[in-house]
Formats: structure tokens, C-alpha cells, sequence
């Protein structure tokens, strides 16, 4: 049994323009200036508060190194994309190709 398989490729390498877009402004998400915003929140907790700005600093730490993960899964994503929209047009172009070649040699018509 046959089935037809239809793929819009514009439509994929427009997924991965949106993806590229999303790494790109996700990478500017993570990169914070820590220094700064731990300067911001150290006179409001004081020297008090000096445990709870170490834990704040380590999260921030955390979080810039998970927002820039996330950046790069969404640049691998565009890629991909990119790559499987290529590879079927490649192979689509290579078919209709061999088609119209055997079509050709058998004197029928594509």
C-alpha cells in the first residue's frame, strides 16, 4: 500500500527562522549582567543578608547557564530544520530527475 507524503518546505525553514529568531533573542535573556543585579539587591538585604545574596547569586548562576541552554537547543532546532528542509528537496528534485529520465527512455511522458 501507497501513501503520498507531502512536506511544505517553506513552511519548515520558516520554523526555523522563528527558531533562530527565539535562540537569538533567548541568548540575550541569559546574558544578564550578574554583577549588576546582585549590586542591586545587596543594600536591600544588607550585611543580614549576606547568606541569602550568595544563594541569590548561585541561582542567578544557575538560571544564566539554563537560559543559555535553552538558546542553544532553539539554534540546534534551526539547524535541523534547515537540514530536512534541504535533504527533502534534494531527494524530490533527485526523484522527479530519475523519473522523467526513465519516462524519457521508455518514450512515455512525465
Amino acid at each position: 500500500m501507497m501513501s503520498e507524503l507531502t512536506v511544505a518546505t517553506d513552511g519548515i525553514r520558516k520554523y526555523g527562522s522563528t527558531s533562530t529568531e527565539a535562540a537569538g533573542r533567548i541568548a540575550q535573556a541569559a546574558a544578564v549582567d550578574l554583577g549588576a543585579n546582585i549590586a542591586a539587591v545587596a543594600p536591600a538585604v544588607g550585611p543580614v543578608g549576606i547568606e541569602f545574596l550568595e544563594a541569590f547569586a548561585r541561582a542567578q548562576a544557575t538560571h544564566t547557564k539554563d537560559v543559555a541552554a535553552l538558546a542553544t537547543f532553539y539554534a540546534g532546532n534551526a539547524a535541523t530544520a534547515g537540514a530536512a528542509a534541504q535533504a527533502y528537496d534534494t531527494t524530490d528534485h533527485a526523484i522527479a530527475t530519475d523519473l522523467t529520465a526513465a519516462a524519457g527512455s521508455t518514450g512515455a511522458t512525465a
